[in-house]
């Protein structure tokens, strides 16, 4: 799973210093959810918190959140708030932002819970309404007693002109908003819609064109820009994307050739009896309690569509029946599977959302339920899943190796909630106070508060120069490159006069005096001692014969002198 965009290629490259991956779902920190920042589990919402980042990105110019290394951008996706669009860019109106701010919400349960849900306040968006996304704002704002203003107004009849500025004739206008009953991909911004304030006057409204309904909706307009083409590009752009996801969806979860079968007849039978037959027949169905005069208690007396009709596998078949009260029970789905839990809330007509939490319930089963189980309420009230994320676990994230360490400790207590102890370790190559390894090592899952050493560089590391002159040359180089030293050496050698000089192959002098304290792998130069070659004298030999009668002595003499 590719959890944003435009990083397929890393899959076959070197993890970038900015690139994470969690498991199989891997993303880039300008881009991923705040949960997956903080080890937790993604699902579609975090998908939609991604397209989100992209849409502002593309309306801004730049993503909301920056920082120097992975880990301070996935900080302030969990921790710091965006800047709101319309100060960076005055041609985004109103409605957008705030149909953005909804996808980028922290909390999953605060945005939109489906890609569906997107598509139709973009649609809404499109045709002029306000978006459901912008109505909750607005209803934020009162339940604080904040100060809010109107910025919608209601049109009169076309009377076949155009809105000034536009160049769209009301046959034009209407074309664009059938359209809008088909399809996300093909309608332009009808009539290039405009932005009014709630102070606009009655007389100033007659410059505008008469719309082609009493409902007819339009904004006032900052003086007509080319940005609004562009911007219309850009939704049906996005809506292609929605409606490709979930055309993709449905298709991929059915038959390749869909079955079709006439619907019977339910009416005037049990509830149980009915739900019995349509599970055996496969298909899929809601039960909704309707008080109804003169219907038996639990009967259906009315299915959507109707008896008779030809419907496609897959329809969900609306069963009205007259319930005993008008409260339904909540069933017990723990231990259930979350689509099984669904399944059993949605057959009842309750609405659903979802919760993941650490539990020791083995992960994706239902924990409980919001009302709890046997709870009796209405049905147009929702019950909230709490699905089991796994026992109180995060994971070791990746992002911290090749950081620095006081932004790999802050974002590892701050973010998971891990305790960091540090050890340094002498390297040659990797910078000091820089993050070589953790252990655990990443990606693997550990207890939330557990502790976690991260391995620090300490640079090189330091050694004292040894004591050299004097040393035999081999003996000085020796020493210096031994583990115990790890240096580098430079020769030079000097002639000496004598050569009985003591010094001959010795060390001389040395660059860096004995006892100094400096880094592993530095050069230190040392001069070595070169005496002359011996000379050799030789003193030839005399023989000197004297003879004295009758006694003869004979004298040999030889001198020779060599100097060693």
């Amino acid at each position: 799973k590719v959890a944003d965009f435009g990083i397929a290629r890393a899959m076959n490259a070197p993890v970038e210093q900015n690139l994470t991956q969690t498991g199989s779902v891997m993303g880039t920190a300008s881009y991923f959810s705040p949960e997956q920042a903080q080890g937790g589990q993604p699902d579609p919402r975090s998908d939609l918190y991604s397209l989100g980042i992209v849409i502002y990105e593309m309306l801004a110019g730049s993503t909301p959140f920056a920082g120097e290394n992975a880990v301070a951008i996935a900080y302030k996706q969990v921790h710091d708030t965006p800047s709101p669009l319309t100060e960076i860019n005055k041609a985004v109106p109103r409605p957008l932002e705030a149909i953005v701010e909804h996808l980028m919400a922290k909390s999953p349960s605060d945005r939109y819970q489906t890609a569906g849900e997107l598509r139709d306040d973009l649609k809404r968006f499109r045709n002029g309404e306000t978006p459901l996304a912008m109505r909750r704002n607005d209803k934020e704002a009162v339940d604080s007693n904040a100060p809010t203003t109107s910025n919608r107004i209601t049109i009169d009849d076309y009377n076949g002109t155009s809105a000034p500025g536009t160049g769209h004739s009301s046959d034009a206008v209407t074309a664009a908003n059938s359209a809008t009953e088909h399809s996300l991909s093909g309608p332009s911004i009808p009539g290039n819609p405009t932005i009014q304030s709630e102070h606009t006057s009655p007389d100033d409204m007659s410059k505008y064109p008469p719309g082609s309904s009493a409902d007819a909706t339009y904004y006032e307009d900052i003086p007509p820009r080319t940005g609004w083409y562009a911007l219309g590009a850009f939704i049906a752009l996005v809506a292609l994307v929605i409606g490709g996801i979930v055309l993709y969806g449905r298709l991929s979860s059915s038959e390749a050739t869909a079955t079709t079968r006439v619907l019977d007849d339910f009416t005037g039978q049990r509830l149980s009896a009915v739900t019995g037959k349509l599970d055996d027949l496969g298909l899929e169905y809601r039960a909704i309690a309707e008080e109804t005069a003169g219907v038996a208690e639990e009967f259906v007396f009315r299915t959507d569509p109707a008896a008779g009709t030809v419907v496609v596998e897959g329809t969900i078949i609306l069963l009205y029946y007259n319930p005993t009260e008008a409260l339904q029970s909540v069933p017990n789905v723990a231990g259930f599977t979350l689509d099984e839990a669904r399944r059993q809330l949605v057959t009842r007509g309750f609405s659903t959302s979802l919760i993941t939490e650490v539990s020791d319930v083995s992960v994706g089963l239902v924990i409980r339920t919001d009302p709890p189980a046997g709870s009796r309420i209405g049905q147009d009230e929702s019950v909230t899943i709490y699905v089991s994320g796994g026992v109180d676990q995060v994971e070791v994230p990746s992002i911290v190796l090749n950081s620095s360490e006081e932004a790999a400790i802050e974002f590892l207590t701050g973010t998971t909630g891990l305790s960091v102890t540090v050890e340094r370790t002498v390297d040659p190559v990797i910078p000091e106070g820089t993050v070589i390894r953790t252990d655990p090592a990443p990606n693997t899952m550990v207890r939330r508060g557990s502790e976690i050493t991260l391995f620090v560089s300490s640079g090189p590391g330091k050694t004292n120069v040894p004591i050299l002159v004097g040393l035999l040359e081999e003996e000085a180089t020796a020493l210096l490159t031994s583990e115990e030293h790890e240096l580098t050496y430079v020769i030079e050698y000097i002639d000496l006069v004598n050569p009985e000089d003591p010094n001959g192959g010795r060390v001389t002098e040395q660059s860096v005096q004995a006892g100094s304290e400096i880094d592993r792998g530095s050069e230190v130069i040392i001069v070595v001692g070169v005496a002359p070659p011996p000379t050799t004298t030789t003193t030839s030999t005399t023989t000197t014969t004297t003879t004295v009668a009758p006694t003869t002595t004979t004298t040999s003499t030889t001198t020779s002198s060599s100097e060693p």
